[in-house]
């Protein structure tokens, strides 16, 4: 008889793992562990070879499990309406609910799926195993409820936040970022809403209003045009939009900001901590995109001096800087990021 891999208290916590998972991503999921049990459903079964009558599963895809580098087991997924392309993203997800929920002295590693023949080879191999090893007879033993698995890392929202700025000249639905991200759309929705303090279809207006805003001032389209650049159906639900948002009409702002002549578009990132300011994220920003600047005080507050070639120039021209489309009256070094979407730097003339 082999030697069980874990105790029974670690196998409930694969049972909390792989059902945490499926709540995540909504695939069908069973774990199969090389001492012969399989985990289905938050269930115990100690018999293969009977169990995996249970499982109708329509394509099977194998993502090998290790503990500490020793394969302990298989996660058999239903990976029916998953494209090849969302199958590492799955295995990472995978990844983080094992780790979560195992002891944490254990390195819990989830390697890349098996090919679909490799897939069919070792499941025959595995029921010929079971049959010899393990007896005909089934227990079931019921796992006490699970408690709610730990949220994934914020890499999630951050990979959503990518999709989102990749895609501003499209409409973008909650759907579509969800599939990206390989979860659920209450799940996504929640998750945002959590991080960033405002609901995903906010956040995408906040986006691309902001993108608007550039477009206004450094070309020369006109509202139909970039109304349709960002994916506007109708350029007066775009300009009822922006109104809401910015207070003024788009030709109105573009009037207002002619003296414009470059911007910077920070959007808020996932894993600011949350006493960063506006000042802080937008340092950072400039520093990950290799962009030049030099701070300054001004009445005794840290603020944007320079960036790139363009300075502030007192009764000239300089830096200001918008929040969520609205320039504030406070300080950048004031307002913490945690309450923003996004923050534009825009060099103009007609401010000093």
């Amino acid at each position: 008889m082999l030697t069980p891999l874990f105790k029974r208290e670690n196998l409930s916590d694969i049972a909390i793992a792989i059902d945490g998972f499926v709540k995540l991503t909504q695939i069908p999921t069973a774990f199969f562990s090389l001492d012969g049990t399989l985990i289905k459903d938050q269930t115990i079964y100690s018999s293969f070879q009977e169990a995996i009558t249970d499982i109708k599963f329509k394509q099977v895809t194998l993502f090998p499990a290790a503990l500490n580098y020793h394969l302990f087991g298989f996660a058999i997924c239903d990976t029916t309406h998953v494209t090849a392309a969302r199958l590492d993203l799955c295995r990472s997800y995978l990844e983080q609910t094992m780790t979560q929920a195992l002891p944490t002295a254990a390195s819990v590693s989830v390697w890349a799926s098996l090919p679909p023949n490799q897939t069919l080879s070792l499941t025959q191999l595995l029921t010929q195993v079971s049959h010899h090893y393990f007896p005909d007879t089934l227990t079931k033993t019921p796992v006490a409820p699970a408690v709610p698995c730990p949220s994934p890392a914020k890499d999630v929202i951050t990979q959503t936040i990518n999709f989102v700025g990749e895609h501003l000249d499209e409409p973008i639905s909650l759907d579509q970022a969800a599939n990206q991200v390989f979860l659920s759309s209450s799940y996504l929705s929640r998750r945002f809403k959590q991080t960033l303090h405002v609901n995903f279809g906010d956040y995408v207006l906040y986006r691309k209003i902001a993108q608007a805003q550039a477009e206004l001032c450094l070309t020369d389209a006109d509202v139909q045009q970039i109304a349709s650049n960002l994916g506007f159906s109708q350029t007066s639900y775009f300009t009822r939009a922006f109104k809401r948002i910015t207070q003024v009409t788009p030709s109105t702002y573009r009037k207002e900001k002619s003296g414009v002549q470059q911007v910077y578009t920070v959007p808020r990132p996932a894993n600011c901590d949350p006493h960063a300011t506006v000042y802080d994220i937008t340092k950072q920003f400039f520093d990950d995109h290799q962009i030049k600047f030099m701070t300054q005080l001004a009445n005794g507050y840290p603020f944007i001096g320079a960036i790139g070639n363009l300075m502030n120039l007192p009764h000239q021209s300089g830096w200001i800087y918008l929040v969520d489309c609205v320039q504030p009256p406070t300080p950048a070094s004031e307002i913490l990021a945690d309450t923003c979407s996004v923050v534009q730097w825009i060099y103009t003339d007609n401010i000093y």
